[in-house]
């Protein structure tokens, strides 16, 4: 068996972690890197049960940052720095996909659509944000 063909037949539990994780093994001389997405926090989004917070966009933000650093996109100018404690608006909504809109440009991929068409001037729903997790997740 290839060291290849035994990294894709290994399983490791799930990250149930808002952390990534990664960790390296070495077979025969080759050292690999595994990593492991972070869990968002309240995942599922409960329609009508879960509570939209502050903490479900900057998480977000995260991991588009994460992104577009890695297709050298430059930094993304969010309107504000950090969400800690802010009232979140559909404008933030709106920011985080026009961020991941550039990485799926990035990869040549056509962006995703979304059940609430234009987010701005909107009311945030559950659905808004499964989407949009949704899309990051596709795209990592």
């Amino acid at each position: 068996m290839s060291a290849e063909e035994y990294i894709s037949n290994t399983s490791a539990a799930s990250n149930g972690s808002t952390s990534s994780r990664s960790g390296t093994l070495t077979i025969a001389g080759q050292t690999f890197t595994v990593s492991q997405r972070a869990q968002f926090t309240d995942d599922p989004i409960v329609p009508g049960t879960t509570v939209v917070k502050a903490v479900h966009f900057q998480e977000m933000r995260d991991r588009i940052d994460l992104l577009r650093a890695d297709r050298g996109l430059g930094a993304f100018g969010w309107t504000t720095s950090s969400l800690n404690g802010a009232v979140v608006a559909a404008v933030h909504m709106q920011e985080l996909r026009d961020a991941l809109a550039a990485v799926y440009a990035a990869d040549g991929v056509a962006s995703p659509t979304y059940t609430n068409g234009a987010a701005a001037g909107t009311t945030v729903r559950a659905v808004d944000i499964t989407e949009l997790r949704a899309a990051i997740v596709a795209i990592e």
